[in-house]
């Protein structure tokens, strides 16, 4: 059976939809820079300002990167039904934590 059958899709373990994957593709590929601002933001909450401006710096940097690069994977492969591999999966969502990545890529079978 193909990942992209239309019971795959309808399937209700998948729990992001097409369009949904989609969506949330578009926008970490468009506000993956914003991570500059909010690593910072959560490292100097949580140890203090000037780890903020020195780790938290470097560690937007990869998340720019990382958000960015894993936004395109979502848009490119939106018909596949996998799991999200950005944590917060939107840059809005818990702007106060810092974002983490999956450690493996799944795709949902039934």
């Amino acid at each position: 059976m193909s990942c992209a059958s239309p019971q795959v899709v309808a399937d209700e373990k998948y729990p992001v939809s097409l369009e949904q994957k989609l969506g949330a593709g578009l926008v970490n590929t468009a506000t993956g820079w914003v991570e500059l601002v909010k690593s910072p933001i959560a490292v100097s909450k949580k140890e203090g300002l000037g780890m903020g401006l020195t780790v938290g710096l470097a560690k937007g940097l990869v998340n720019t990167i990382g958000r960015t690069f894993w936004g395109v994977f979502d848009v490119m492969t939106f018909i596949l039904p996998t799991k999200p591999m950005v944590e917060p999966h939107l840059i809005w969502q818990d702007f106060d934590t810092e974002t983490t990545y999956n450690s493996k890529f799944e795709i949902y079978k039934d």
